[in-house]
């Protein structure tokens, strides 16, 4: 395996065998095949692909019989986790000195080409050089009768949508049969390079009931976040779970010291979807309010969204203008809040750099729900954000504040390459 490669990173193998059309090699468990191009009865190569678990020491090809063959292995940080590259068709090359491998479509923006080229002669070993602007990572060849040379080489940039172009690599030896195949890794950002808000429902009630259906939520991106922002404006009632989708709904935060609560839930939803979500509360409520957020660009790591959350503060005040503060934890997040006025019945006017999402005043029961968020991402780490709001100023309040933490994206690279 390469060296310094860890969980996560995009595993891409490639396996060169004499026998072209005529050779067959195993996948081996965990892998999956990209890519098999055959030239005649000379060369076949096959490109596989894996996630890393961190914890790969070895693996092995086997073939229908003893052959000569070379391997590698290169592993890839920085790529979108969790699905296959994308396979370019391959390319085959009788007796030339250059081998083009052919062009792979790509759905994301930016991300990283692989291609691996494999040749065979029987003249004696051949080197080859990258083509365009590639860096070539390994090239190696057998040493008797049938040489066989396999090469890897990438490029990682933003390229337009389907324009991944092929380029030619040239090999040392003028006899050479070659055949060439190339793959594509996203970097999971195809329109979002930052926090965005996909959408978001909202709803309230004001008679009594245990428990709520909320219609129609919706992931309409892979890899989305959703947060479900519940205000119950009197009593002291809270939420004792939310469930739909299939997905494991976890509570955030609450704010409840005074009359109602503010809660956030959070749930993963890995695939697009619509469902309806039921929240259930711990008693009858006659004063409920929600909000369902999907975010895209969020942290994809931890478990049920755990790794998109930064920074929490919840507060609650008797006769003051509801405020609070959180200190950022990482570069370009995005703090939210929501609050509940108790006592009144009240358009809330949020503080300097904000915008009030939701405000459900109800007249029958005077209290009020609402939702917040900073008008931008804050750019630096460590930086103390307040959410705060100047009306109501002297109410009984509930309010609290969550830090929405970006993906972290490396450049999309190579971990290192072994043949």
């Amino acid at each position: 395996m390469p060296s310094g490669f860890q969980a996560n990173d995009h595993l891409v193998a490639s396996i060169a065998v004499a026998g072209g059309t005529g050779a067959t090699i195993s996948t081996p468990t965990g892998w999956t095949l990209l890519a098999s191009v055959s030239e005649t009865t000379d060369i076949q190569t096959s490109t596989y692909w894996k996630l890393a678990t961190g914890y790969e020491s070895s693996t092995t090809w086997v073939f229908d019989t003893t052959r000569q063959a070379s391997g590698a292995v290169a592993a890839y940080s920085g790529g979108g986790a969790y699905q296959p590259p994308i396979a370019g068709t391959g390319t085959k090359t009788a007796s030339a000195t250059s081998a083009v491998p052919g062009a792979v479509a790509s759905t994301w923006e930016t991300g990283l080409t692989v291609q691996t080229i494999c040749a065979q002669n029987t003249v004696g070993t051949s080197t080859m050089t990258a083509g365009g602007t590639f860096t070539q990572r390994v090239d190696i060849c057998t040493t008797a009768s049938s040489f066989i040379e396999l090469a890897m080489q990438d490029r990682s940039k933003g390229l337009p949508l389907n324009s991944i172009p092929a380029n030619a690599a040239t090999i040392s030896q003028a006899t050479a049969n070659s055949v060439a195949t190339s793959l594509f890794i996203d970097d999971q950002r195809p329109v979002f390079n930052s926090l965005v808000t996909d959408y978001y429902i909202a709803g309230s009630s004001t008679s009594s009931n245990t428990s709520k259906n909320v219609p129609n939520v919706v992931a309409n991106h892979p890899n989305e976040l959703l947060l479900a922002f519940v205000t119950i404006q009197n009593g002291v009632t809270t939420v004792s779970s939310i469930t739909g989708g299939g997905l494991t709904w976890v509570n955030v935060s609450r704010a409840n010291a005074k009359a109602g609560s503010t809660e956030v839930w959070r749930a993963f939803a890995p695939t697009p979807q619509s469902f309806t979500a039921t929240i259930t509360f711990s008693a009858a409520t006659t004063s409920d309010n929600w909000v369902f957020v999907g975010i895209v660009g969020a942290d994809m790591t931890g478990t049920n969204g755990s790794g998109a959350i930064g920074a929490t503060a919840a507060t609650s005040s008797t006769s003051a203008a509801p405020t609070v503060s959180i200190t950022t934890t990482r570069n370009n997040s995005w703090v939210w809040g929501a609050g509940n006025d108790g006592t009144s019945n009240v358009t809330v006017v949020a503080g300097s750099g904000q915008t009030i999402l939701r405000n459900n005043g109800d007249s029958t029961n005077v209290t009020t729900g609402w939702v917040q968020r900073q008008n931008a991402i804050t750019a630096t780490s460590g930086t103390s954000v307040t959410m705060n709001d100047t009306t109501p100023s002297a109410d009984s309040c509930n309010i609290l504040a969550i830090e929405i933490l970006p993906a972290i994206y490396h450049n999309l690279g190579a971990q290192g390459a072994g043949g």
